[in-house]
């Protein structure tokens, strides 16, 4: 194997990369439409010839890079693949003046987990990811003396009302695409604080 890294690569079509995005995040599809967003920034594309093995790509965020995503094709790990794109990725983010490099990993991902510990990464915080099937969900009435829910764009809510956001959603206003994708933002009736 001949591994070559390529920094936003001309010629990675899609099929390719939906190859290996379906086959490492199968729950979490990429579209093609986010695809030829995310592969004209900083995108990484891992080859042997001519054959697509991995990608990464980050996220830049004012004062940090958010590796957003890592995968190489199961039948290609284990032969340094992941290592040689975080060292170019991290190479990047020092050359281009961004002080940190944060990133999200499954706890139950010992392999990634044991990748980032090499290269320096520590655990300080945990989140939780919650989906919910729209075509399956219905709404259910209120209950008497409650407020509906309403659907209010993030763009139209008080940037002071917000709550504080990691730092990696502290740009959230302009990162809200809908239809697409929501933000939710609950409001405690009690003391008018809102959270999400």
């Amino acid at each position: 194997m001949t591994l070559r890294i390529e920094y936003n690569p001309a010629f990675l079509h899609f099929s390719e990369f939906h190859r290996i995005d379906g086959e490492c995040f199968p729950d979490e599809p990429i579209d093609e439409e986010t695809f030829q967003t995310i592969v004209a920034n900083d995108f990484w594309a891992a080859w042997d010839s001519m054959s697509l093995l991995g990608y990464c790509y980050i996220a830049r965020k004012p004062d940090l890079a958010w590796l957003s995503r890592i995968a190489v094709s199961k039948r290609y790990r284990r032969n340094g693949i992941a290592t040689r794109l975080m060292l170019d990725v991290l190479a990047h983010c020092s050359r281009i003046g961004l002080p940190e490099t944060m990133l999200y990993v499954k706890d139950d991902n010992a392999t990634a987990i044991q990748l980032y510990y090499r290269f320096g990464f520590r655990p300080i915080e945990s989140t939780f990811q919650y989906i919910l099937s729209i075509p399956t969900f219905t709404a259910k009435a209120p209950s008497e003396g409650r407020e509906n829910v309403r659907a209010v764009p993030i763009t139209e809510i008080d940037a002071t009302k917000l709550p504080t956001f990691p730092r990696e959603w502290a740009d959230i206003r302009s990162m809200h695409k809908p239809p697409d994708q929501y933000v939710l933002v609950f409001r405690d009736m009690q003391n008018g604080e809102l959270g999400y």
